[in-house]
């Protein structure tokens, strides 16, 4: 059975890696510190044909990513888009929605993937979320593309995002690293223009660029 498991994801890497069960695989259809769009959620558990980026099999080593709730509007549109699915018969989806009464939004009940793989050894698991990695902020932390969204080949947003400027796939938000820039200098976006920031931003490995960075 293929199990698309949906919602947030998080790896807490003090959780670390277990190993898979027999018969039992782990889809990733995102790189580690990417986020993942509901559009391509959608279209993962709708059937589409989506480029993964890696596929853990049995005995594997699998990081051990922590499932945490969706927003109750994004489980109802994650569940129509599965009901698209032509091989629907032979997937089911899993929540944490399914396991709480009262919205999604206010609740922090989780498991881990371990949990949930032990529990239902033996199946194809899909994880259809974001692989956030939470480390301590720094300032311009997504300079270095950490946890920012990733748009996967196959998917409705892949081409048009390409097209405009998303490399690889990847949106790194370039509005907010001119803010986070502008808050570390002190200044306004009168006294510092986006071409000034950006300016910073591409001295940011130089010793003469920019201040040490603020926790």
């Amino acid at each position: 059975m293929r199990v698309y498991l949906c919602g947030h994801g998080n790896h807490h890497l003090e959780d670390g890696f277990f190993s898979l069960p027999k018969n039992t695989t782990v889809t990733f259809y995102t790189m580690p510190f990417k986020l993942v769009h509901q559009a391509d959620t959608q279209a993962i558990v709708g059937g589409k044909d989506m480029t993964p980026d890696r596929v853990i099999g049995e005995y594997k080593s699998c990081p051990n990513l922590t499932l945490t709730c969706d927003s109750d509007k994004d489980k109802i549109l994650t569940f129509m888009a599965w009901k698209d699915n032509p091989d629907r018969e032979n997937t089911k989806i899993f929540s944490i929605n399914s396991l709480i009464d009262g919205p999604g939004e206010d609740s922090d009940m989780s498991m881990t993937l371990k949990e949930i793989v032990t529990a239902a050894p033996g199946n194809d698991y899909v994880w259809c979320c974001c692989y956030h990695i939470p480390l301590k902020k720094t300032l311009l932390g997504a300079k270095y593309g950490m946890n920012v969204n990733q748009y996967i080949k196959g998917g409705s947003l892949y081409d048009n995002k390409v097209r405009f400027g998303a490399v690889g796939g990847v949106d790194v938000n370039t509005g907010n690293l001119v803010a986070q820039v502008r808050q570390l200098l002190g200044k306004t976006p009168r006294e510092l223009t986006q071409k000034a920031a950006l300016a910073h931003l591409n001295k940011l490995d130089s010793p003469q660029g920019l201040p040490a960075r603020k926790i």
